[in-house]
């Protein structure tokens, strides 16, 4: 997600070659959403990855509003091509509306697990920020938390109610 942002537009058709191959070339027994989780969740993590110069970039990225907003919407471009990857990978037809969902749900779990876990803590002051100076903390790794797989057992479970059965 951070990749258009630093490195363009070769890292993101690389990008969205990855997640592709996550869903196409997972290991047997692996659902479709497993599959997802365990790439975003290490992609993620990746990125997080302190004391690079990537980590930096990663954070001046989620601490500024338009950075942040350009790399999600740079992220979620890559829906189309995760859909049609999964309804291909599971035999349903172009443009199922469940491998649609499938998409689009998982690549947004990361933006939700960071929305949640720099939610401010009402408890606070009453600006409800969580830094001394009154400005707000976005944790490193919020975007790989409790929420992060909290969404994925979510998905991963409404996935199997319409893929019961199946290794889908």
């Amino acid at each position: 997600m951070l990749v258009a942002v630093a490195l363009g537009d070769e890292a993101e058709v690389a990008q969205e070659a990855a997640l592709v191959a996550a869903v196409r070339d997972r290991a047997p027994g692996l659902s479709v959403p497993q599959a997802l989780r365990a790439h975003i969740k290490r992609i993620r993590l990746a990125a997080e990855d302190s004391g690079t110069p990537f980590s930096e970039f990663a954070g001046l990225v989620r601490s500024t509003p338009a950075l942040s907003a350009y790399a999600h919407r740079m992220w979620m471009r890559h829906q189309d091509a995760l859909a049609r990857a999964i309804a291909d990978a599971v035999g349903s037809p172009a443009g199922d509306p469940h491998c649609a969902a499938l998409a689009h749900f998982a690549l947004e779990v990361p933006a939700l697990a960071t929305r949640t876990a720099n939610a401010p803590d009402r408890s606070a002051g009453a600006d409800g920020a969580d830094g001394a100076d009154g400005a707000d903390v976005l944790e490193p790794d919020a975007g790989t938390g409790p929420a992060f797989d909290a969404a994925f057992d979510l998905i991963e479970a409404g996935w199997a109610a319409v893929h019961p059965g199946r290794e889908a």
